[in-house]
Parts: C-alpha cells; sequence; structure tokens
C-alpha cells in the first residue's frame, strides 16, 4: 500500500515536508518542503499535485506500476482539510 505522510521537522518550528512510502518496508522517501502552518488550499492543491506526481514518476520507474493505478493509499499525519485536498488530486491524476 501507499502512504503518503507530512512530517514536521525540528527546526525551524511549523516547517515540514511531504513524503511517500511503500508498505511494509516504511522508507520515506521525500517529495517537497512546506509550511504547515501558513499554506492556502491552493499552494496546497499544487504541492500535492506536484508530489503525487513525482510519486507516481518514481514508483512506475520502480516497477511499482500496480501501486500507482490502484489508486488506493493511506495518510499518515494529515489534517482532514489536507486528506481532502489529497484525494482530489490524486483521483484526477
Amino acid at each position: 500500500m501507499l502512504i503518503f505522510g507530512i512530517k514536521e521537522l525540528p527546526k525551524p518550528r511549523g516547517q515540514g515536508y511531504l513524503y511517500y512510502k511503500l508498505e511494509p518496508s516504511g522508507r520515506e522517501h521525500f517529495l517537497d518542503f512546506l509550511d504547515l502552518y501558513k499554506i492556502s488550499d491552493e499552494e496546497l492543491r499544487v504541492l500535492f499535485a506536484s508530489a503525487a506526481q513525482k510519486a507516481q514518476d518514481a514508483l512506475i520507474a520502480n516497477g511499482h506500476h500496480e501501486k500507482v493505478s490502484q489508486k488506493i493509499y493511506r495518510t499518515d499525519n494529515m489534517s482532514c482539510r489536507a486528506i481532502e485536498l489529497l484525494k482530489k488530486v490524486i483521483n484526477n491524476l
């Protein structure tokens, strides 16, 4: 299963990054940095669209086409707002 998540960095406060990982390996693959508290819905949608495309390209290049085509994923450490935006972006891929 494909998992998208957001992790906060220790410093500076409020900064974090978006990652994806495949279960069961659990190895995080960096997608992009983001400001966790000062990001608009539109900025987050654009970030998710870019990140989802990067993840899709990397997974296909590594022979995980079925993980991408099924559009089945989980999220880690995301707000409801972020989950809904990610869902819309992935459904439009």
